[in-house]
């Protein structure tokens, strides 16, 4: 049996928060499986009543959990013990070997943890019919994004979850197999729906698939290494740049591996592999993240533009979140913001194409949005000043930077269609 699989369903059945919460996890799926539809009439109540269960567990663990901190507190010693085996205090004897009062702990559980984080992300559907903007990456379906990116989330839960991780010391002190590294992808997750900083550090750096030979590269994938991210190189020039550039350069691996995985052959790299190498580049990214925004120097507003258009890209090739996220739209709002200041401070004279690659990203993931009308202005605008004549040019340039025409392609074709329609071309 898988070794997370086996560890989570002993977790389950020693701890009854963690067994009700997986029950309802579980029905919730079905649901979703069946897009909405019920497979019997008693499905609702017992969906139901397992997730009452668990809120009415979770209330009472954190319930003793605050007992036991104010107890901490007021006596200038820790009364309590901290039980590792879970709720019960079991393990502690008298010297009869008879069971001693068990007092509550101080530190929660795995288990409570896991009830708290599985009704976070199990809240309730989103039946929106959302209009295709792009081709759907193969990566969309990597560690389940597309099931659990297409719930609503209750993200009132997550600061009281960092606060139970916190109370652990962290991702280092969770226990149970497999967990540490869900909740890490979960940060991610979250840290990817808002283009904000990961809450906790990557636990376990990956390291480079092509310098550990798991990724051998055939003569498309040479090909491809080395057009893509070329555009980025004069990044370099900058402490702050090369930085960025370490990052870029890792998300352009991935998409070569990602191109050569679809392709197939003997020496393309696993999804697997894929996934760990994506998750901890998609983090590094994040990471980068400024807190607080600082767009007064031409230098940091270019480097602001480059690292949310490469999460324009990530969003559609590499870490793809469902629409119900709305990612796209709060990526092309938070883009056209940076883009207007560097308009401002006349960045566009040192840095027309990687500004351009932003700009048609940003672009992309406009639609169906209001700020549509104002990248395709300024496009259209960059576009006649530059004498592009036609998207495959378009194209040609934005390869230079972070590009994957399988699902990239066909979205400029529509904007250039937009912004130059077909009857008014035949027309002249």
């Amino acid at each position: 049996m898988n070794p997370v699989k086996s560890a989570w369903l002993k977790c389950g059945m020693e701890h009854p928060v963690a067994f009700h919460a997986f029950v309802y996890a579980a029905s919730y799926h079905i649901l979703c499986a069946y897009n909405g539809q019920e497979i019997n009439d008693s499905a609702p109540l017992l969906r139901l009543s397992h997730k009452v269960e668990t809120i009415k567990l979770v209330n009472e663990q954190l319930q003793a959990l605050s007992l036991s901190s104010s107890a901490k507190g007021k006596g200038g010693r820790d009364r309590s013990s901290i039980a590792s085996s879970g709720e019960t205090g079991n393990g502690n004897e008298d010297g009869n070997g008879n069971a001693a009062p068990s007092t509550a702990s101080s530190v929660p559980t795995d288990a409570l943890i896991m009830a708290v984080t599985i009704m976070s992300i199990h809240h309730t559907r989103d039946d929106v019919v959302y209009p295709k903007v792009h081709p759907i990456s193969p990566m969309a379906k990597v560690n389940n994004l597309h099931v659990y990116g297409a719930m609503v989330n209750d993200e009132k839960h997550i600061q009281g979850i960092l606060l139970l991780i916190g109370r652990k010391g962290g991702l280092e002190g969770v226990e149970l197999y497999g967990m540490a590294d869900t909740l890490q992808l979960c940060d991610v997750y979250f840290a990817s729906k808002y283009a904000c900083r990961p809450n906790f550090p990557w636990r376990n750096p990956v390291k480079s698939l092509v310098s550990t030979g798991r990724h051998v590269l055939d003569p498309v994938a040479i090909d491809l290494d080395s057009k893509l991210g070329a555009g980025f190189r004069y990044l370099r020039q900058s402490p702050a740049g090369r930085q960025l550039l370490d990052v870029l350069d890792a998300f352009s691996e991935v998409t070569v591996a990602l191109d050569h995985h679809v392709r197939g052959g003997p020496t393309a790299p696993e999804v697997e592999e894929l996934s760990e190498v994506r998750n901890c580049t998609q983090h590094r990214l994040l990471s980068q993240m400024p807190c607080p925004l600082d767009l007064s120097r031409p230098e940091l507003c270019v480097h602001h533009a480059v690292r949310l258009a490469t999460l324009v890209f990530s969003e559609m090739v590499i870490f793809p979140l469902p629409p119900q996220q709305r990612v796209k739209p709060r990526l092309a709002l938070m883009l056209r913001q940076t883009l207007e200041a560097c308009d401002l401070l006349g960045c566009w004279d040192l840095h027309s194409q990687v500004l351009l690659w932003s700009l048609t990203l940003g672009a992309i993931a406009s639609n169906f949005t209001p700020q549509r009308p104002w990248y395709i202005e300024q496009l259209l605008q960059q576009i006649l000043l530059l004498q592009i004549q036609d998207w495959t040019i378009l194209e040609m340039i934005c390869s230079r930077f972070l590009w994957w025409k399988p699902v990239c392609s066909e979205p400029l074709r529509w904007l250039w269609d937009e912004m130059f329609p077909p009857s008014t071309i035949d027309a002249t």
